[in-house]
């Protein structure tokens, strides 16, 4: 509770919050893509050519970022946890 407040007062501004927080998550979404990518090839012992796995890897990565910024975006109008659920239907739909 009041993290957002304390941030603000501190001199933060909220392009720097949020700036922190994609660049936090951007990693994030990277090493799972990477993780998940890895582990199934493992896991089913797939062989695949250089090329594809770089286009697996990417495709992959590009829908852990769209997640990412959607998940952002949702929250920039959230004043509280509370109020980003009744959001998920509305963006499924």
């Amino acid at each position: 509770m009041g993290t957002m407040e304390r941030m603000f007062i501190n001199g933060f501004r909220r392009t720097e919050i949020i700036g922190g927080y994609v660049l936090g998550y951007l990693g994030l979404a990277t090493f799972q893509a990477v993780a998940a990518l890895t582990e199934v090839i493992w896991l089913f012992e797939l062989d695949y050519e250089i090329e594809t796995l770089l286009t697996l890897f990417g495709v992959v990565w590009l829908l852990a970022i769209a997640s990412v910024m959607l998940g952002i975006f949702v929250s920039t109008f959230a004043r509280h946890e509370g109020q980003v659920f009744p959001f998920v239907p509305l963006i499924i739909t």
